[in-house]
């Protein structure tokens, strides 16, 4: 089966190694680079929207919704198996093996099987397919004229059918027109076609329900293999010994039980081809037998015992006369027949040593149908990290309070230091405090390629300003438009420098109101003056100017002179002095003004001695001439 794999890397392959011999079957999902293939095309298996078979690797076309992480290559067909637990299909559809539903037909871009659980492993056979669930279910659609599908039946399917009968399984392989599942207590079952013994149950008819491989019941199985073109059956057993039933590679003769393959040790994984096998062990170290034109030995005829291949390899795969191997770089091989350049060598000669495919790419997952093959790149690409200062783009020039959240497009890790120091492992969102500060941050994604350093710079105030009080005004007017108000608002504040900070003022009807502006006569003013500092922080104080107007006193001070009826020319002469101290008061000359007032209360006081004015109305006189005189700037108001 092809599991989703992690991304490869050298410290990984004893992982994955140790995986196998566990029977893990639940990855790590982790980011991969695109699906390539080649070689032949004729029903579209290559999955590029064409026909043509190519002799070097090409992208698959589709934008796939996730990741791939794990493909399979069937008879003519291809799946794949994406991150997402999707899966995807893609060349010929005959019997149903693309699950397009009845009328399908072939494919050349990738279509979505309907109907499926969140999948983790995926398996091709001829013309039938098969996918495990994440509950340890398997489901089987396509060719079913054997009974591979396991439903009981005979009847092809066009859609994904869950096999009734076996639960909790870890491992599934589809073969020629047979199936393998392996579940949890190491126990293996098989069925379908049954003409060489690869069900491993002796010479019985075909079954089209699950049965058990009754002599491996105490071999502690951990994972089993079978091919696309094979009537073969492997199954490698904890201890690293190896089970083979089936047509026998070498002599092409049925053998109906499982027997342990002599000459070779500590086996992980296994591939089969029509008349050959390869077998991984756990150091990297590829052996092949059967058909030596096919297995990579380079010897003619036909082997019955393993011969070395190649070392350093992490994973093996075999079409019908062809195999491939990714080694430990990420580089991949290929060795057998060339039938429609299925080496990728950009050629058709065959070649019986393995021999590098024509690409500067390395990849991590590997898979061969039967005149085809697919790989998955390794991820080069570093990942791309956003962040967000209160859950939205960088923009503002200043913020009263800032929480960083850094996210990534793909699964990675994130560091980050703020202002130069220590690094810290990002886990959640961070609050800044107030203050300038400069956030380095970088991700590595899980194929560990590395995204440069990012900086951004974050300005944070969440410190109110400090406005000072303004005293409040009374004023006199120096014309008859009012009277100038002159104020300095005084701001502190410890963060932002004073040049950007914004001050601005109004008078309670919102209107502007600047210092030095003239506020009307007789009215009582009351300026807001408010601070704003570029994070948008507020302080205000308010003050009132009261205008009095000088000349509205004097003509008050004229009518209490008039109400008197002094008589003679007593109320005519104080009047004049009224006149006079008014003219020097508008003439800009407050001095004199004062100088006739004062002459003014004199005769006032002469005429109260003599008891022509009652000493109230005096009273009333002196009153007037002294808020005159603090209105004109020469004396104090009257206590």
């Amino acid at each position: 089966m092809s599991p989703a794999r992690p991304a490869f890397r050298l410290g990984l392959v004893l992982s994955l190694l140790l995986g196998l011999l566990v029977g893990v079957t639940t990855p790590v999902q982790a980011a991969t680079g695109d699906l390539f293939s080649w070689g032949s095309n004729d029903r579209g298996q290559l999955g590029d929207g064409m026909t043509d078979e190519r002799h070097l690797p090409v992208n698959v076309t589709p934008d796939f919704p996730d990741e791939v992480v794990a493909v399979e290559g069937g008879s003519f067909y291809s799946l794949a198996l994406l991150a997402d637990g999707s899966v995807w299909a893609w060349g010929q559809d005959s019997d149903g093996q693309l699950a397009n539903g009845d009328d399908a037909s072939d494919s050349p871009i990738p279509t979505e099987v309907p109907g499926l659980p969140p999948i983790t492993a995926i398996s091709a056979g001829s013309r039938h397919s098969m996918a495990l669930d994440e509950n340890g279910n398997i489901w089987t659609w396509g060719d079913n004229a054997f009974g591979q599908l396991g439903n009981g039946s005979v009847d092809d399917a066009h859609s994904p059918i869950q096999v009734p009968s076996l639960t909790a399984v870890v491992d599934i392989a589809a073969g020629y027109r047979h199936t393998l599942a392996l579940t949890e207590n190491g126990t293996v079952y098989a069925w379908g076609r049954n003409d060489y013994g690869q069900l491993g149950v002796g010479d019985v008819p075909n079954q089209s329900i699950p049965v058990v491989v009754t002599t491996l019941t105490d071999a502690e199985i951990v994972n089993v293999a079978t091919g696309s073109a094979a009537d073969i059956s492997l199954a490698m057993a904890a201890d690293g010994t190896m089970y083979e039933w089936g047509r026998d590679p070498s002599e092409g003769v049925a053998r109906s039980a499982p027997v342990m393959v002599e000459g070779i040790s500590d086996v992980v994984d296994a591939a089969v081809g029509f008349s050959h096998i390869q077998a991984l062990t756990a150091d990297g170290t590829v052996y092949g037998w059967g058909a030596n034109r096919y297995n990579g030995t380079g010897n003619p005829g036909f082997s019955d015992t393993p011969h070395w291949v190649m070392d350093d390899a992490v994973a093996v795969v075999s079409g019908v006369y062809h195999s491939m191997a990714i080694d430990e770089q990420g580089t991949l091989w290929g060795w057998g027949a060339n039938t429609s350049g299925v080496l990728g060598t950009g050629t058709q000669d065959p070649e019986y040593w393995p021999v590098p495919v024509q690409t500067s790419r390395s990849f991590h997952g590997v898979a061969a149908g039967w005149y085809h093959s697919l790989a998955i790149e390794i991820d080069v690409s570093p990942p791309t990290t956003t962040i967000t200062v209160n859950n939205e783009a960088p923009g503002a020039d200043w913020y009263q309070s800032a929480t960083v959240t850094l996210m990534t497009d793909e699964p990675a890790t994130t560091t980050y230091e703020v202002d130069g120091g220590l690094t810290q492992l990002y886990t959640s969102p961070f609050v800044l405090p107030d203050g300038i500060h400069t956030i380095t941050y970088r991700s590595v994604d899980e194929s560990e390629n590395v995204e440069d350093d990012q900086t951004l710079t974050v300005k944070v105030d969440g410190t109110t300003p400090t406005i000072q009080p303004i005293q409040s005004q009374t004023l006199d007017p120096l014309s008859p438009a009012g009277a100038p108000v002159v104020f300095t608002p005084v701001v502190i504040d410890l963060l932002t420098p004073t040049g950007d900070l914004i001050v601005s003022c109004v008078d309670q009807f919102e209107n502007p109101f600047v210092s030095g502006q003239f506020a009307p006569p007789g009215t009582l003013t009351t300026i807001t003056c408010t601070v704003t500092d570029l994070a948008g922080n507020e302080a205000s104080t308010a003050f009132t100017v009261q205008v009095f107007g000088s000349g509205d006193l004097f003509a008050d001070l004229r009518g209490l002179i008039a109400g008197l009826n002094l008589p003679g020319s007593t109320g005519q002469t104080l009047l004049t002095q009224v006149a006079i101290a008014e003219a020097m008061a508008n003439a800009g000359q407050p001095g004199l003004s004062c100088v006739q007032l004062t002459s003014l209360d004199l005769q006032v006081k002469a005429q109260e001695s003599k008891r022509r004015i009652d000493r109230r109305d005096a009273a009333a006189i002196y009153a007037q001439t002294q808020q005159i005189r603090y209105i004109i700037g020469c004396g104090g108001m009257p206590g």
